[in-house]
């Protein structure tokens, strides 16, 4: 179960590193709040990788379910976006288009979702209960982007479409008020 979960775990993160170089825009460049989550997410994908290979292996069945869940969960908001990509966190772009489909019919922060479910699994796989520290830590680096993200389609000729938007569906999970 190990290498399942390191596989996963790996793919889990390559995805993640893809889009960020292949898949999402920065109209204006990295900015400082992305590159924190760059910074910050490559370590804890570094330490979970690192602890899988040497056998720290936890709750493997459910880690790997989360590990799975983030990776279906990224890879249906990229081909939800694949016409239009969107443009890195803490960009500040004006949004000239609001997606609502694919997975966006649940969720407004669908990539967002998809990390702390990586985080997550990262945590049962490997039984490091400290790095709920670290998942915490980049929940409230995703919450910060998603604020300014939201805040800039409130700003901009979306901002009432937004607004429907955002009273019938989670930002990170289906069925939860607000940012919890």
């Amino acid at each position: 179960m190990q290498w399942v979960l390191l596989a996963t775990a790996i793919a889990t993160f390559g995805s993640f590193s893809w889009g960020i170089r292949s898949f999402f825009t920065a109209p204006n460049g990295v900015q400082p709040g992305m590159r924190r989550i760059q910074q910050w997410g490559s370590i804890g994908a570094l330490l979970q990788v690192a602890f899988l290979a040497m056998g720290h292996v936890g709750f493997a069945e459910i880690a790997l379910g989360f590990y799975f869940a983030a990776f279906l969960l990224f890879w249906a908001a990229v081909l939800a976006n694949r016409a239009r990509p969107l443009s890195l966190a803490h960009s500040t772009d004006v949004p000239l288009h609001l997606n609502m489909a694919g997975p966006y019919r649940w969720v407004r922060h669908p990539f967002y979702a998809s990390y702390m479910l990586a985080w997550l699994a990262g945590v049962l796989a490997t039984g490091q209960w400290w790095l709920l520290v670290h998942a915490a830590y980049m929940y409230s680096l995703y919450v910060g982007a998603a604020r300014e993200e939201e805040l800039k389609f409130m700003r901009s000729p979306l901002g009432l479409q937004y607004a429907a938007y955002r009273q019938r569906t989670g930002a990170f999970f289906p069925l939860v008020i607000g940012y919890c």
